[in-house]
C-alpha cells in the first residue's frame, strides 16, 4: 500500500533524545510533526452521506493528461516473456507464512506513549524503535497494491468502457483492504537507493521500486504484464493530533492498458489511524479519488466516506461513480455506480449487484502471528536459498537483504542497534556527497518535465454541514505532489537481473 496505508509515514532529519526514548540518531525520510489538538476543537465528524452525494463534488469539467508513456522513449530491456521464463526456471519456494511468528514485543504497549510523551515534537526528530515496524519496506508494500491486479487484466480485456473504468476503479480500492489488519504498524522506510523486485509467474507481472529521493522521500516503481503497466509515484506527510495519526498521500499512479494505449491516473486519498491511546488502533481512509482516462472524457469519482461517531455502520463505506459521456447524452449522469466497502466487498447496482470485488479474509492467528499478512504479502520477503542460481540476481540493494529488517521478521532483539548503523552510515554517505558539491543520480528511474497544464482533477471533501455548491474545476484540480515532472522507468534493471550483475551499487548495509 502504498506507503502511505496504515501506519507512521517516512520521516527525516537529525534526531534527538526524546521524552521515553533512548538518545538515538535516526536517518529515515520524510515529514512528520506531532501537533496538539487545537483547543476547542471539535473531533466529531459528520458523515458524508448526509451531506453530499457524489454527484455534488464532480467537477463539472475533466483535465485530461498528455499521452506520456509510463517509460523513457529510449527504454532498452529485456522481454517481460524472458523474466518471466528465468522465473520460473529458478522458482522461489512459495513462503505462505513468516519464518518466525511474531512476537508479543513489551515495547509495542509503549509505543503510543512514546508518541504522547513527545506531543508537540517533530517525529522525523525522533528515532523511533523497530517494534513500530512490520517486516516490508515501503517498496515492497507498493508491490503488494498488484495483489488484485486480477482486476487489471479484466479491465484490458473489456470492450465497454464504462466497465472498463469500473474495473481500473476497483482495482484502485483493492490496495487498501489490508489495512483493515494492519493498523498499528507502518513498513520500513527504504534507505536512499534501496531496491525491490518481484517477478509473479502465476499473475505474469514483473515489478521493480527504487526509493529515488530522501527529501523530499519518493519511492517510484513500475510494473509489466503481458496486458498493463503500473507507474507508482510515492510519497507522504504524517501528523499526530493527539489522538490520530493522518497520512495524507503525494504522488500519482498511472495504470497503462497496452490493447487500448489508454493510461488512467488517480492520487490516493487520506488515511488516519484512530484511537492511538485507547490500544483499540482502527484505521479509516477518507476524501474524494477522480481518476482519469487522458484519452477521453471517461472518469470515475470515487468518495471514501469518513467515519462518524453517529452513524457507525457507515464506517469504510464507498460511493463511486463512472462517467463515460456520448455524443448528445448527458455529461453529469453516471453510466455505472460502485457500491459497498473496501475492507468486505464492492458491487455494481447497473449490472445485477454484481460483485466486482472482494477482499480477502484474513484468520485472527494470521494477524496476530503474521502481522496480519495475506500469503502474497508474506512471499514479498522471502530469497532464494544461500547458493541456489537465482541469489545472484537480486541486487545487493534489494530490500529483501536489509539486515534490520530480516532480523525484525526473525524476532532478533539486535534489530534495533542494527537499524541505527543503516541510518548512520546512510547520513555519512549524505555527507560525503554533500562535501563533495555531488548529487544522487537515481539508477532505474528518471525524473521528466510534463507539460505544466497538464493537473489531474482532484477535488476536496466537504467538512462542514450544509448545502454545497459545486466548485470551479481550476480549484478543484491540485495535484497532490509537483504537477509538472513525473518519474519514468529507464529500463536498464531487468537485463542487470538476468546477467546477476548490478554493476557499482552503492553499499547500503
Amino acid at each position: 500500500m502504498a506507503d502511505a496505508d496504515a501506519g507512521i509515514g517516512p520521516g527525516g532529519g537529525e534526531p534527538e533524545a526524546a521524552a521515553g526514548v533512548p538518545a538515538a540518531r535516526a536517518d529515515s525520510v520524510g515529514s512528520i510533526t506531532l501537533e496538539p489538538e487545537a483547543a476547542g476543537e471539535s473531533t466529531e465528524v459528520s458523515p458524508v452521506n448526509e451531506l453530499i452525494s457524489p454527484d455534488a463534488v464532480r467537477p463539472t469539467s475533466v483535465t485530461r493528461l498528455a499521452p506520456l508513456s509510463l517509460s523513457v522513449d529510449d527504454c532498452d530491456d529485456i522481454p517481460l516473456a524472458e523474466t518471466l521464463a528465468q522465473a520460473a526456471a529458478h522458482p522461489i519456494p512459495p513462503r505462505p507464512e513468516l519464518p518466525v511468528k511474531k512476537k508479543q514485543n513489551p515495547k509495542d504497549a509503549s509505543i503510543w506513549g512514546i508518541l504522547k510523551k513527545n506531543m508537540g515534537k517533530n517525529l522525523s526528530k525522533i528515532s523511533m524503535p523497530v517494534a513500530i515496524n512490520e517486516p516490508l519496506s515501503v517498496l515492497q508494500r507498493q508491490c503488494e497494491d498488484l495483489e488484485h491486479c486480477a482486476l487489471l487484466d479484466q479491465a484490458a480485456d473489456e470492450v465497454d468502457p464504462a466497465r472498463q473504468l469500473l474495473f481500473i476503479a476497483a482495482f484502485a480500492i483493492s490496495g487498501y483492504s489490508n489495512s483493515f489488519f494492519r493498523s498499528g504498524r507502518k513498513p520500513f522506510n527504504p534507505l536512499l537507493g534501496e531496491t525491490f523486485d518481484f517477478v509473479d509467474t502465476e499473475r505474469k507481472f514483473r515489478f521493480v521500486a527504487e526509493q529515488v529521493s530522501h527529501h523530499p522521500p519518493i519511492a517510484a516503481a513500475f510494473a509489466q504484464s503481458p496486458k498493463w503497466e503500473v507507474l507508482q509515484e510515492s510519497g507522504a506527510e504524517t501528523k499526530f493530533r493527539g489522538t490520530c495519526l493522518k497520512i495524507k498521500p503525494s504522488g500519482r499512479i498511472r495504470v497503462r492498458l497496452l490493447r487500448t494505449d489508454s493510461v488512467f491516473e488517480w492520487c490516493k486519498v487520506t488515511t488516519s489511524v484512530e484511537d492511538l491511546m485507547s490500544g483499540s488502533k482502527w484505521c479509516d481512509h477518507y476524501g474524494t479519488m477522480v481518476i482519469t482516462n487522458d484519452h477521453t472524457k471517461n472518469h470515475a469519482v470515487i468518495t471514501f466516506v469518513e467515519s462518524s461517531v453517529f452513524k457507525k455502520e457507515k464506517r469504510r463505506d464507498i460511493m463511486g461513480q463512472v462517467f463515460c459521456p456520448t455524443p448528445g447524452a448527458a455529461e453529469d449522469r453516471p453510466q455505472l455506480t460502485l457500491k459497498g466497502k473496501w475492507n468486505t466487498q464492492l458491487v455494481c447496482p447497473e449490472l445485477g449487484n454484481k460483485v466486482i470485488y472482494t477482499a480477502p479474509t484474513v484468520t485472527p492467528d494470521r494477524v496476530s502471528e503474521q502481522y496480519g499478512f495475506s500469503p502474497f504479502a508474506c512471499q514479498l520477503n522471502a530469497l532464494p536459498a544461500e547458493g541456489a542460481e537465482g541469489r545472484k540476481a537480486v541486487a545487493p540493494t534489494d530490500s529483501r537483504l536489509r539486515p534490520d529488517q530480516r532480523m525484525h521478521e526473525r524476532a532478533d532483539e539486535e534489530a534495533d542497534a542494527k537499524k541505527l548503523q543503516l541510518e548512520e552510515m546512510q547520513r555519512e554517505r549524505r555527507g560525503k556527497m554533500e562535501a563533495a558539491g555531488m548529487q544522487w543520480v537515481p539508477r532505474y528511474f528518471k525524473q521528466t518535465e510534463i507539460d505544466s497544464q497538464v493537473i489531474p482533477v482532484s477535488p476536496r471533501s466537504p467538512r462542514k454541514k450544509g448545502s454545497i455548491k459545486k466548485k470551479d474545476p481550476k480549484e478543484l484540480a491540485s495535484h497532490k505532489g509537483d504537477p509538472t515532472t513525473s518519474w519514468r522507468f529507464l529500463g536498464n534493471y531487468w537485463a542487470s537481473k538476468a546477467k546477476g550483475d548490478f554493476g557499482d551499487t552503492p553499499t547500503l548495509w
